[in-house]
């Protein structure tokens, strides 16, 4: 158990002051407000990273919103995807790569969509949440409950 707290504060002293320069841009698009409600500090430099570049391709939080909203439930539809994270942040890696590369107001295919479906930029409503499924303060659409939503 001692060295498992040893190899976390180590690599917080490693990744630390990396994944602040980051967080600091995020913070500077999105707002310091989002870094903190999401936690996205605690999902590691390479998140960071993702997270950072996302932000810079979608510089506006109410497009990106509407677009990782879409991201998020599209993923939690395919067969064999990853769940939707219960929690605050729901937002998994992948989510920030199509987010990165959806830096157009038009629709979008997701990568590794194999059904290829089109992704609309219009917000999903509150009659579009299936059960276990809620908007948060931001506007972000996050998991309730801890079954797979439609399984």
């Amino acid at each position: 158990m001692l060295d498992h707290c040893e190899d976390i504060v180590e690599r917080d002293l490693r990744d630390g002051p990396r994944i602040q320069v980051s967080l600091r841009t995020v913070s500077h698009i999105w707002g310091g407000d989002k870094v903190q409600h999401y936690q996205w500090a605690e999902r590691g430099e390479k998140y960071c990273n993702k997270l950072c570049a996302a932000a810079r391709a979608v510089r506006d939080w109410d497009e990106a919103v509407v677009k990782l909203n879409r991201l998020i439930y599209r993923r939690d539809q395919q067969v064999g995807r990853r769940y939707v994270r219960k929690g605050v942040n729901p937002i998994e890696m992948a989510d920030l790569i199509d987010l990165r590369a959806w830096n157009h107001q038009g629709p979008y295919i997701k990568r590794k969509d194999g059904e290829e479906a089109e992704l609309a930029l219009m917000k999903l409503g509150n009659t579009d949440l299936r059960a276990g499924f809620s908007l948060d303060k931001f506007g972000l659409l996050v998991g309730n409950d801890l079954e797979r939503v439609g399984s």
